[in-house]
């Protein structure tokens, strides 16, 4: 097969499946809000923002210490003093593990009551669904 020929047809898959994703995503969000109703749909609607944000966040995080750490382990690879250079790298190393311990710790400490206030007394839901809506939050 040539090269020209696998990309297109790369490209004709990529395409495909970013297709079938849209239309499963349109008929399941469909049948979900039937099946959840309004309220609970809104709220799954929440709680999915919170994790994506999350998610995000944490991608930007590990992808730029992946990036330092590798461009540190490249120059010790390369440097005279290897010893010094291994030092780099375990540094970052140690900067990454930190920052991924610490974060979750702060995110708990400072969200928790934030999250349970704000899911109280700022957002519009019925009250028999507040402790529940507590309990999906993670609050």
């Amino acid at each position: 097969m040539s090269p020209n020929r696998r990309i297109f047809l790369n490209i004709i898959a990529t395409y495909g499946r970013s297709l079938y994703a849209l239309i499963i995503g349109l008929f399941c969000g469909r049948w979900i809000l039937m099946a959840l109703g309004e309220v609970d749909y809104g709220l799954l609607g929440a709680v999915g923002c919170l994790i994506g944000f999350i998610g995000f966040f944490n991608s930007v995080v590990v992808g730029g210490a992946t990036r330092f750490y590798a461009i540190s382990i490249g120059q010790a690879m390369a440097a005279n003093d290897k010893e010094a250079a291994l030092e780099e790298s375990r540094r970052w190393f140690n900067t990454a593990l930190t920052i991924e311990t610490v974060f979750p710790i702060v995110l708990l400490a400072i969200g928790y009551p934030i999250g349970e206030w704000a899911v109280r007394h700022v957002l519009t839901i019925p009250l028999d669904r507040i402790n529940a809506s507590v309990c999906v939050n993670g609050v």
